[in-house]
């Protein structure tokens, strides 16, 4: 469980990170 919750953050973290260096280009 813990493995499969810290998958969920690392990918919650890129998105977010790829979301802001979108907006950021834009």
């Amino acid at each position: 469980m813990g493995g499969f919750i810290h998958v969920l953050l690392v990918l919650a973290i890129v998105v977010i990170l790829i979301r802001v260096i979108q907006g950021r280009r834009v």
